[in-house]
């Protein structure tokens, strides 16, 4: 799968289940039979499987730091693109 990098300087969330919207922390893409081997079928139509379907590509983000005694805090996981917008987010790790 390729896709470019968005170009935008923020994302719009398209609702307010979404609150990733830093471009500068897109890690990389997600290839769709990954997507589906790890997620699974929908389950619900407000799943992110659902709603990653409409996006121009998934990409894996990191909003991760570290904080001055070096503890990892933060969070990383999943977030589904279409244009500057944000479809639908789906964290995998919670540091804190």
């Amino acid at each position: 799968m390729t896709a470019p990098r968005p170009a935008c300087k923020v994302f719009s969330p398209a609702d307010s289940s979404v609150y990733f919207l830093d471009p500068g922390r897109l890690v990389g893409l997600v290839p769709p039979k990954e997507l589906a081997a790890f997620l699974g079928p929908p389950t619900a139509r407000d799943s992110f499987v659902v709603k990653a379907a409409r996006a121009d590509a998934v990409w894996y983000y990191d909003a991760s730091g570290e904080t001055d005694d070096g503890r990892l805090v933060g969070q990383d996981g999943l977030v589904a693109i279409r244009g500057c917008v944000a479809l639908a987010q789906k964290t995998l790790g919670i540091y804190n």
